[in-house]
């Protein structure tokens, strides 16, 4: 009788401690919330820079939010297909055409992006109480994180844009050699030629 309650007894504990586990997990914040949450301080850089009137710093700004946006779009995509066609179709765009404009409205473009984060902030507040997804869709948003920096391309100016072909310089090939690429050009020709391979 001795061992049944013992046994009981410590079966009530181990469910106690497993729910206060499960809870305290449920209750820290899971990645896909805390990823999410990151992209956030682009657009209030974005914001802040076009504030002070600062339209570069704008730009650099919000060309960060578009690389982190990379990695955790697929949750918003997921999650809620309104919300990612507003953030990505309609704001983003939007916002990226007038920033790239000569003389952008800057005016405009303020409210534009405070709209943006007013809805981007409703997004996590949506996203937030829902169940976790598979955690694949974690994989692949780390890998698309990780990889981010490797989308950003820096612009090239006139200077970085002339051709580097010199006149009177050999043809080279794949393997950098004028030797090979002449040796290539020659069997190329038609066997008719009487070349001997």
């Amino acid at each position: 009788m001795i061992q049944k309650l013992c046994r009981i007894g410590f079966g009530i504990t181990a469910l106690a401690l497993a729910t206060s586990t499960s809870q305290a997990l449920a209750q820290a914040e899971r990645f896909e919330i805390t990823s999410i949450k990151t992209v956030r301080p682009t657009l209030v850089n974005t914001i802040a820079a076009l504030q002070a009137g600062d339209v570069a710093r704008a730009k650099a700004a919000f060309q960060a939010y578009d690389s982190a946006w990379n990695g955790i779009e697929v949750y918003v995509n997921v999650r809620s297909k309104a919300m990612y066609q507003t953030l990505e179709h309609e704001y983003q765009a939007r916002i990226t055409k007038a920033l790239d404009a000569p003389n952008p409205n800057i005016p405009s473009l303020l409210a534009d992006v405070q709209a943006m984060l007013a809805k981007f902030d409703e997004t996590v507040a949506l996203i937030s109480p829902m169940p976790p997804l598979n955690s694949f869709y974690d994989d692949v948003a780390r890998l698309r994180i990780v990889r981010a920096h490797l989308r950003e391309v820096p612009e090239l100016g006139p200077a970085e844009l002339v051709d580097d072909h010199r006149p009177g310089e050999a043809e080279r090939d794949d393997c950098g050699h004028a030797r090979c690429f002449q040796r290539s050009k020659r069997l190329s020709r038609a066997p008719h030629e009487g070349r001997r391979f």
